[in-house]
C-alpha cells in the first residue's frame, strides 16, 4: 500500500521552499524510473572527479524486488512532481534496540538511503534540493511512532554520512560495530525522535 504526504524542501539555488511528496511505499516502476535517471549523472560525475561514493554501488531497483511481498520491508521516497530525489528501505520486525535507554526495544531499523546524486554535495557541484535525507529519517520515526516504537531508530553509517546523521538528525553514535562491517551505529531515542518530527513537521 502507498501512501502520500505533502511535505516541502528547499531549492538550493534560488532558496525557495519548493512543494513536494513523501511517498510511504515506492512502487518497483517508481524505483526503477529513479534509478534510470540516477545513474547516467552518478556516471559522469565519477568520470569527472574520479572518485567513487562509498554507496555508488547499492542497487535500488534489485533491493525493491528483494523485498516484494516481504512484510515490514518497504520503500519511502521524497518526489518532487514525478521525480524521485531520495530512497529509504527500513524494517520494522527484525532489529532491536542498543542504547542503554532502550535496550532490547523494538525499533525500525533503516537499512539503505540515498538521495539522488543531484542532491548529494559529496557528488554535485550545486546540489539541487536540500532536506531529502532529514525527511526520510523522519518518516523513519514518524513510522515508529504509528508502530507504537515511540519514535526508536537505528542504522549502520557509512563513513562519509556519519556528519549526516549525527549533526543534521542529531543521532547518538553508540560506536564502532565490529559485527556489521565496522561502520558506525546510530540510534534515536524518543525524545531526538520528537524533536525530529518537530523540526520537520512529518506526519504521516
Amino acid at each position: 500500500m502507498t501512501a502520500s504526504t505533502p511535505v516541502f524542501l528547499k531549492d538550493v539555488a534560488s532558496k525557495e521552499l519548493v512543494p513536494a511528496s513523501l511517498v510511504i511505499g515506492l512502487t518497483v516502476d517508481q524505483v526503477d524510473e529513479a534509478v534510470a535517471l540516477w545513474l547516467p549523472f552518478l556516471h559522469e560525475s565519477v568520470k569527472e572527479s574520479g572518485q567513487t561514493p562509498a554507496h555508488a554501488h547499492w542497487d535500488w531497483s534489485k533491493k525493491v524486488r528483494d523485498i516484494r511481498g516481504i512484510s515490514g520491508y518497504l520503500v519511502a521516497g521524497v518526489l518532487v512532481e514525478d521525480e524521485v530525489q531520495a530512497m529509504l528501505l527500513w524494517d520494522d520486525i527484525a532489529s532491536r534496540g542498543k542504547h542503554p535507554s532502550q535496550l532490547g526495544k523494538e525499533i525500525v531499523y533503516v537499512h539503505f538511503l540515498s538521495t539522488a546524486p543531484w542532491n548529494d554535495p559529496q557528488i554535485a557541484n550545486a546540489p539541487r534540493y536540500r532536506g531529502t535525507g532529514t525527511l526520510l529519517i523522519a518518516a523513519a520515526v514518524a513510522h515508529s511512532v504509528e508502530q507504537e516504537f515511540k519514535g526508536r531508530i537505528g542504522l549502520h553509517a557509512l563513513e562519509e554520512a556519519e556528519p549526516f546523521y549525527r549533526d543534521k538528525c542529531s543521532m547518538i553514535d553508540l560506536g564502532v560495530d565490529a559485527t556489521h562491517g565496522n561502520l558506525r551505529y546510530f540510534e534515536l531515542t524518543p525524545d531526538l525522535g520528537e524533536a525530529l518530527l518537530n523540526k520537520t513537521g512529518v506526519k504521516l
